[in-house]
């Protein structure tokens, strides 16, 4: 499909037109599962690459575009926003040295890609989240150029009717609105694909929903988002919030987000998966093209269109290839999607092993584990282990529950081991990348613990700083290629970064405010206590209204007679910047002014504060050696 014939749906024609166009792509993928061109005994293996690009100044950098121009390499592909790219890698078959085949392909793609990063002055840094990402980087000029991510966002827009509400709590919290589906561009991952057979597609479909708990576990790697630790793979709730298009009355009646996890196990087919997507979820995009191929073999291109606008953690995918002889053939597959970017090529490669080997050896030991295990307590899982990574209880398809570390190390990662070498891999390589997971695991070292390790590390610094140094030390350590659990702890040495010239970067955002009302006496105290000369003054929406400063109070004290209220010894026009404004210029609107504070202004908001006490800690840092 086209980039330019996608598109939004512009009226009720359009729709119904589309609807048809789904209804008979089903009633053909009925048809196709008993057609002898459907693949059948066969086991691929397939993955796509997301990453993220980013500047000497370790920020997200929108150069996507132009790297994809230059490299002209069919493997590239754009993603959502100017600043992700996604790499989708050769499908082969799961035998002999197939791991080793595919970590020497995604070294030549990320070779690829540094080398016309580097021309933009840009490097690619494989993360599920990046440290440095901002709200600031997810406003519209962010988007890949083409029409489907632009449709796809007013779709979305136009079905919720209202701005996304993010809420994530963990170690601290956060709370924002985004009226943008952007927010998806926050996550990056590492996406596996395992070909199948329509009679095994439900066992296989439902065994990935099982895998996806102790997978999580052991790959954990996005606990931070803007700055705030959350879950140690945060990805799986922000993505569920940032495209859901829910209205208000959808989401008071329990109706399901376009991300989810699934409510039961698939009976029967993948059918069940497409009907389901049809029932519960409108189309946001539609295509244009309905044209087939002339052997009548479908490609389903608006079923196919429709189900990627509806983002399963584990997806059922069809698709059509080429055989060795020529003709076309058809196929199943089971997509997952749970695994961050990274850290290193080596451990993702050691995660797809996982994966492959849980699938092999779990449908030989125990089968579909709809038979045996409630849903409820596999989903129980998952959630359980994006939200605490190696911490989480995991639960067995016989029942068997326990500890992460101790089912991982005990059962899951020998079974795995089983299930690669029943498949003809080759087993010195099974066990090179399975040691990977199990060294991770016995140490207790994902990416997860290895960031929020260097946030500790950091907390006295700056917050931007800080994020600089966590985002340069995984670009750094992904240049060996060494598994995580070996990386160097992270320390401030390692933010080699030029300082970010934004007022953004060095402002103060842990503030006290008043309101007009107040008394002048606690705005007194307030300053005591807190060790500060600057107090804003805001109305109940954060809107400013004044600055009080120590300087305007000894003054009215010097008279004799202050005012008791802060309305009335307030300045009401103090002299405010924009988050973006370069420090350069906001330090000339201190000298110009005579203030020693600036408001710091964003939507008719008070974010923060920008006094001489910042510009001194920027003043250290362009000093340091």
């Amino acid at each position: 499909m086209g980039e330019a014939r996608v598109h939004g749906i512009e009226d009720e024609e359009s729709l119904r037109r589309f609807t048809a166009a789904l209804l008979d792509d089903l009633q053909a993928l009925e048809r196709v599962l008993d057609d002898p061109r459907l693949e059948r005994g066969v086991r691929r293996l397939g993955a796509e690459q997301e990453l993220f690009l980013v500047g000497a100044d370790a920020r997200p950098r929108g150069v996507a575009p132009a790297i994809l121009a230059r490299a002209s390499d069919p493997r590239l592909t754009p993603e959502i926003a100017r600043f992700n790219l996604e790499a989708n890698l050769t499908p082969r078959l799961l035998e002999g040295a197939c791991l080793s085949a595919l970590h020497d392909e995604l070294r030549e793609v990320l070779t690829l890609v540094r080398a016309e990063a580097a021309r933009q002055d840009a490097f690619p840094v494989l993360t599920g989240i990046l440290p440095t990402l901002e709200p600031h980087d997810l406003e519209p000029h962010a988007f890949s150029p083409g029409a489907r991510y632009v449709a796809l966002d007013a779709a979305v827009q136009r079905a919720r009717g209202e701005e996304a509400s993010v809420h994530i709590e963990g170690i601290d919290e956060l709370r924002l609105r985004s009226a943008s589906v952007l927010l998806e561009a926050c996550n990056t991952s590492f996406q596996l694909h395992l070909q199948t057979d329509p009679e095994h597609f439900a066992r296989d479909y439902n065994l990935a929903q099982w895998v996806s708990a102790p997978l999580l576990a052991a790959a954990a790697g996005s606990p931070l988002l803007f700055d705030r630790r959350l879950w140690r793979e945060t990805r799986i709730a922000l993505f569920r919030q940032s495209v859901d298009a829910r209205s208000e009355a959808q989401r008071a009646r329990g109706g399901r987000s376009r991300v989810s996890f699934g409510d039961a196990w698939v009976r029967e087919s993948i059918l069940e998966l497409f009907r389901e997507d049809v029932t519960r979820h409108r189309p946001l995009l539609i295509g244009d093209d309905r044209s087939e191929p002339e052997d009548d073999l479908p490609e389903l291109r608006a079923l196919r269109l429709h189900a990627g606008t509806v983002w399963r953690w584990n997806r059922g995918c069809y698709g059509t290839h080429r055989a060795d002889d020529g003709t076309r053939r058809a196929h199943l597959r089971v997509e997952c999607r749970v695994l961050p970017s990274g850290p290193s090529l080596i451990d993702e490669v050691a995660n797809a092993a996982l994966f492959y080997g849980l699938m092999l050896g779990a449908a030989q030991t125990y089968g579909d584990p709809a038979r045996t295990l409630p849903f409820e307590s596999a989903r129980e899982a998952f959630l359980a282990a994006a939200r605490s990574g190696l911490g989480a209880e995991l639960v067995l398809p016989d029942g068997t529950r326990g500890g992460a570390v101790t089912l991982l190390r005990e059962r899951l990662i020998p079974l795995a081991r089983d299930g690669l070498r029943s498949a003809g891999v080759d087993a010195n390589e099974a066990d090179h990348y399975l040691d990977v997971v199990d060294a991770r695991v016995r140490e207790r070292r994902t990416l997860a613990a290895w960031l929020l390790a260097g946030h500790a590390s950091l907390a006295d610094t700056r917050p931007s700083t800080r994020s600089a140094a966590l985002t340069n030390g995984l670009r750094l350590a992904q240049s060996d290629d060494a598994p995580v659990h070996t990386w160097a702890p992270l320390t401030a040495a390692t933010c080699d970064a030029p300082p970010d010239r934004r007022v953004r970067a060095w402002m103060s955002t842990d503030l006290v405010t008043l309101r007009p009302a107040d008394r002048v006496d606690l705005a007194a105290s307030m300053m005591a206590w807190r060790h500060v000369r600057h107090v804003p003054v805001e109305d109940d929406a954060g809107k400013l209204l004044g600055m009080l400063d120590l300087r305007r109070w000894l003054v009215a004290l010097s008279r004799g007679n202050p005012p008791e209220a802060v309305r009335d010894l307030m300045d009401p026009s103090p002299i405010v910047v924009s988050p973006e404004t370069d420090v350069r210029d906001a330090l000339g609107l201190l000298r110009t002014h005579d203030v020693t504070a600036l408001a710091v202004v964003e939507d008719d908001r008070l974010v923060g504060l920008m006094t001489e006490r910042d510009f001194l800690a920027l003043t250290e840092r362009l000093l340091a050696p």
